[in-house]
């Protein structure tokens, strides 16, 4: 099991209850989903092949879900609407999937790659 992964899908559990917790979003609760799917995807990478999209997949929703929805977020919580701690939330959940997608294709995919 890749460990940085793991981590990965420990904190995004994390995140997406605590956002659950503060915004009282059913939404929120979707990165929680999606850090089950990673940690199951970093679980089973090390037998089947096609797990490894099971940490693809979720940060890629993550980042593009999230980067459309970011400005009128920080909108909402300047406005007082919605407390800035969820903005922060969902920022710090934007940044650390973006990171996974660096580390997915960097270093995680590349372990798959043919030895010469």
């Amino acid at each position: 099991m890749n460990t940085i992964i793991f981590a990965y899908g420990i904190v995004m559990i994390i995140l997406g209850i605590s956002g659950w917790m503060l915004s009282g979003s059913p939404t929120s609760l979707i990165g929680t989903l999606m850090g089950v799917l990673v940690i199951l995807g970093a679980k089973l990478s090390g037998t089947q092949s096609w797990a490894k999209f099971l940490v693809l997949v979720p940060a890629l929703l993550i980042v593009l879900s999230l980067g459309a929805r970011l400005p009128g977020y920080f909108s909402l919580g300047t406005n007082g609407e919605i407390s800035m701690n969820v903005v922060f939330i969902q920022l710090f959940m934007w940044v650390i999937s973006v990171a996974a997608l660096i580390y997915y294709f960097t270093v995680f995919k590349a372990s798959d790659a043919p030895k010469a």
